[in-house]
């Protein structure tokens, strides 16, 4: 019974020093909520089925304190139909800096094409913007982490719902336009 009771205040001994510094990080200062804004994306590849893009989206951490082993999985969706998902973007938001997050999108023509039903009409009529509306789940085992410090928090998991205006530009629009008459075309 005591060898149990010494391997049990030496095991909190090992792990007291890591919790007790994600909870100094975390008391170290008023945490403001990092700040997120679609910044562009890039067209990977286009070919007749599907189109390859990477949107990119920057996140400003305000804190002094950074966080990593963090995961997001999303699911976009236009006119509330979905149109595109991914799992497992790892994210490292170091502290009191801004972060490029690169967001992987596979989008298949068939998918986009019943997704954009009700939203055509904005598409064709040349807007500059499109509503997306991201759907996210942030979860994983984070750590805290300074220019000295890092230690470990619980587990968590949070969902997010956020409706951004993707811009679009009118060169990409008219691109756009022509490999979707193209690929329309060939489903018929």
């Amino acid at each position: 019974m005591e060898r149990r009771s010494a391997a049990f205040f030496l095991l909190m001994l090992m792990l007291l020093p890591a919790g007790c510094t994600a909870y100094n990080l975390a008391h170290s200062t008023k945490f403001e909520q990092p700040k997120i804004e679609f910044s562009g994306y890039r067209i990977r590849q286009v070919t007749d089925r599907r189109a390859e893009v990477d949107f990119i989206v920057l996140v400003d951490n305000p804190n002094p304190v950074g966080i990593r082993g963090v995961s997001a999985d999303y699911e976009l969706y236009l006119d509330e139909s979905r149109f595109a998902s991914g799992r497992a973007i790892d994210v490292d938001l170091p502290p009191a800096s801004e972060t490029a997050v690169t967001v992987p999108v596979t989008v298949v023509y068939k998918e986009l094409l019943h997704a954009i039903g009700p939203a055509i009409d904005r598409f064709l009529a040349n807007r500059k913007s499109m509503p997306v509306t991201v759907k996210a789940r942030v979860h994983g085992s984070p750590r805290l982490y300074s220019a000295t410090e890092e230690g470990s928090l619980p587990p968590f998991e949070k969902r997010i719902v956020r409706t951004i205006d993707v811009p679009l530009p009118e060169d990409e629009i008219n691109k756009a336009k022509d490999k979707l008459e193209k690929a329309i075309r060939r489903l018929f």
